[in-house]
């Protein structure tokens, strides 16, 4: 039996979804707030991985035609060398950005996935604790793993 010392005081002044607002960062409402900046953040993140890609893989481009420029002027061969280096470093940034570009669209596909379930799953409770006038247990009470 849990000892009353340690239960939340009951709502005050006819405020029966007071104990909602607990900061304990379990809440519903908080849960599925997180879970939404995390999808917001991962799509940013994507378009702006993308877009460092596309630029990459442009500069890229242009220091091959750099290098293809100063083969035709018989530059130096360590000058054409390095701006071939320098084209390489580009596609490999740009390769870099692509993957993250795959990873936070699948952690946007991922938190837009958790966050419908989590509605479905327990959107019906959280609107069935809101509407009574009765206290509900704290979260986590009727477990039973």
């Amino acid at each position: 039996m849990t000892d009353p010392q340690h239960l939340p005081e009951p709502p005050q002044g006819g405020d029966r979804t007071s104990h909602l607002a607990r900061d304990d960062g379990n809440s519903f409402t908080q849960l599925a707030s997180r879970v939404a900046a995390l999808s917001l953040a991962a799509l940013r993140l994507k378009e702006g991985m993308f877009s460092l890609q596309l630029h990459m893989r442009s500069n890229a481009a242009a220091a091959d035609e750099l290098a293809d420029h100063l083969v035709e002027a018989e530059v130096e061969p360590r000058f054409i060398a390095q701006t071939q280096d320098v084209a390489r470093a580009f596609r490999d940034v740009a390769s870099g950005a692509g993957g993250m570009v795959s990873a936070a669209d699948a952690t946007a596909t991922d938190a837009a996935t958790f966050r419908a379930n989590h509605q479905h799953e327990y959107g019906g409770i959280y609107e069935a604790v809101r509407a009574s006038s009765v206290r509900q247990a704290k979260p986590g009470f009727y477990r039973t793993d």
